[in-house]
Formats: C-alpha cells, structure tokens, sequence
C-alpha cells in the first residue's frame, strides 16, 4: 500500500446544486462542541492561486468552488492570549465534494458533572475510569467526575486497582449518554477477567522502550495501561473484549538522536519490531519550491507524515508523493506565516510517518489528538525531531 505524507507544521461561494455542488468543497471549524465563527479562511487552487477568501457562518462552516488536489488554509481559529501565538493550520489535496472538519478538542472548558456508581471487587482500593477525553481515579460509589470537552455520548472502560497497582479486572460500557448532574449506575455489573501478555521487542536501536496498550473505541481512543523500562520482553494485561473496538499499542523507544513511537492499530504484530524507529529522519522546508522533503532518508519515499512545530507557527496536513510534500504558497493574510528563509528551514518538533489512508485524516483533523490512527489497522513512527 503507497504510504501518504501528513504533515502538521507549526511554522514561528458555494455551489447551487448539480454539477456546481459536486465541485465545492467546505470545512467545518469545531472548538470542542463549539462551531468557531467568523474566522478566516482561504481556498487555494493547486497552483497556490487564491479562489476565495471568506469567514466561517454560525455554524463554523466555509465553502467554495474548488478544483482537485486544492488547499484550505485556516487563519488562527483557536486563539490565545499568549503573544504571537497565532496558528495556520492548512490542509492540502482538498477535492471536489470534501466537506473537512478541523477540530481542536480541548477547545470547550465547560464541564458536565455525573455521579458513578460502580460495582466493588474484592482487594480492590481504588477505580480507574478511562474515556477518550476524561480519565479519572474515584472511589466505587458515590464520586462525582467532571466531563471536560466531551462529547454527549461516550465509551467507557473502568479499571480496578489493587493496593500494589495490579488491575483486577476491566469493565466496558459503550455510548453512554453524558447528562449533567445524571448518574451512571453501573454497580450491578461485574468485571471481565484479564489475561496477561507478553511483549517482546525485536530489531530495537539501543534503548528503554515504553509499551502503552489502547483501545479505538466509536468515541474516540482510550489507553489502558503502560509499561516502561522495556528492552527485550514485559508482561503486561492484555485488552478487554470492547465490541466494535480496534486494539492500540504505541512502542516507544529512545534513541541517541531521537525519542520514537511505534503505533500499530488492528492486526498487532508479535513480536513488536523495532526497526521502523532506526528509519526515522529528518525534514526541511524549501521554501523556494515550496516543499517539504526528507533530507536523506529513504523512509520517507513512501510515507504518511506529520510535523509540528515548524518556524512561523505553519501546520500543514498534506499528502507527500515520493517523499516530497508539495504546499501552497501563502498570501493575504495567511503570507505571515509563510518562511522568511531563502532556501531551507529545518523542521523542528514531532514528525509521523504513517499507513493511515490520507482521505480519512484529512476529513477530520483533531489537532490535539497524537494518535494519527484512522482506518481499520495502520502503522505510524512518530519522532521527536
């Protein structure tokens, strides 16, 4: 499978109908369940041409008449009182018929109060709840947990743990309403069982690695438990029978040079090999071709990448096609954000090389989410460049 290139850098009129409305594209701006109104945004033809200029409805919503493999560039839509903190976030390879969300989840501070009641089980002390967006540690009765930036419907996983930190057993629940001052009774149930697994890393660069296992559940994605200090072989709980689930596990692994994550998704290898963290390299911005490349690492022929953190606060999603990740070149008010070097920027930051299918990142791009994971079962490598 061709392998795609994201990347997300932090550089310091619609359609009325038939053939007209195939050929529009729209994006979506959500801060948290927030529509973001009002915040520009600019459609760019292939060639970096601007085709409109426009600001997002009540709705958080912006549209235009686009031709395939466009940009959408969106101007600070989540600001800050911070100094020169302003954001571009830019989507590259729009096409015709996209209706693309940008999302920033820890976008809505707004919390809905539930009370848990959970069942007990013997040698238990305390009861770890997990959610894509609230993980908390309560009691088994009568405790309150705020749900901060959340959707109105959420999975759920609880934990219990024993005095010395072991898990005895999981508990899953999926698409539970989330009602302020509700109560979730839970305490008839009982616990599954867990297995224990053991993970063993091969063809690893020298160096601790951290194992955190997951779960991609309908509402988002969940991690369960970790371990760290691993070199060769760890025992660890294997993951809970979730319906519909797509297990998770993230490899991490330091490096002289680098710290890199290896997260797989489906189909789980056995062992975990480690040798994709040996691959990671570095990348530049040209700014007189307006690209992004590997400097000389072949890796990145076939990959799927994403960066953060590129001078002028610049993050782009895009496609890359032999390594090489074309970009628009910026105007109006969005030219601020465009490289100020004569030549080549170096990419600072975290950067992903990953299988995931571009179509499905780029439809909905959760900014503050690290997973990268989209479609049934991928592989990503994320280092820290």
């Amino acid at each position: 499978m061709r392998r795609l290139l994201l990347v997300c850098l932090s550089i310091a009129a619609c359609g009325d109908g038939g053939e007209a409305s195939r050929a529009t594209a729209s994006i979506r701006v959500l801060g948290g369940l927030t529509p973001a109104a009002g915040v520009r945004v600019h459609f760019q033809a292939a060639d970096s041409t601007l085709v409109l200029s426009t600001t997002t409805d009540a709705n958080g919503v912006a549209a235009s008449f686009v031709e395939p493999d466009g940009s959408v560039s969106v101007i600070d839509p989540f600001p800050t009182e911070e100094p020169d903190a302003a954001q571009l976030y830019t989507i590259v390879g729009v096409q015709p018929g996209d209706e693309l969300v940008l999302h920033s989840p820890s976008g809505i501070s707004s919390a809905r109060e539930m009370q848990l009641e959970l069942p007990t089980i013997q040698n238990a002390t305390f009861y770890d709840v997990r959610t894509p967006c609230v993980q908390a540690t309560v009691a088994a009765s009568g405790t309150r947990v705020p749900f901060v930036g959340c959707a109105d419907r959420l999975d759920f996983v609880i934990i219990p743990y024993s005095m010395a930190d072991n898990p005895l057993g999981w508990l899953c629940h999926s698409d539970q309403p989330i009602v302020e001052n509700g109560t979730i009774d839970w305490s008839g149930d009982t616990y599954d069982p867990i297995t224990m697994v053991t993970h063993t890393i091969v063809n690893a660069p020298p160096g601790a690695g951290l194992i955190v296992n997951g779960l991609v559940l309908p509402s988002g994605v969940v991690a369960l438990d970790m371990k760290g200090s691993v070199t060769n072989t760890i025992v660890m709980p294997g993951l809970p029978a979730f319906p519909g689930a797509i297990p998770l596990r993230t490899t991490a692994i330091s490096t002289m040079a680098t710290a890199v994550s290896i997260r797989e998704w489906g189909a789980l290898s056995s062992p975990i090999d480690g040798s994709p963290a040996a691959s990671a390299g570095s990348l530049v911005f040209d700014r007189d071709a307006s690209t992004l490349v590997g400097r000389d690492e072949a890796n990145l022929v076939d990959a799927a990448i994403i960066v953060q953190d590129v001078p002028r606060r610049w993050r782009i999603l895009a496609p890359a096609r032999d390594g090489v990740a074309q970009v628009p070149r910026l105007t109006g008010e969005a030219s601020e954000f465009f490289p100020t070097a004569d030549a080549v920027v170096n990419v600072s930051g975290n950067v992903v090389s990953t299988t995931a299918p571009y179509d499905a990142l780029r439809s909905h791009w959760a900014i503050d989410d690290p997973t990268y994971v989209a479609g049934t079962s991928g592989l990503s490598v994320i280092w820290k460049q």
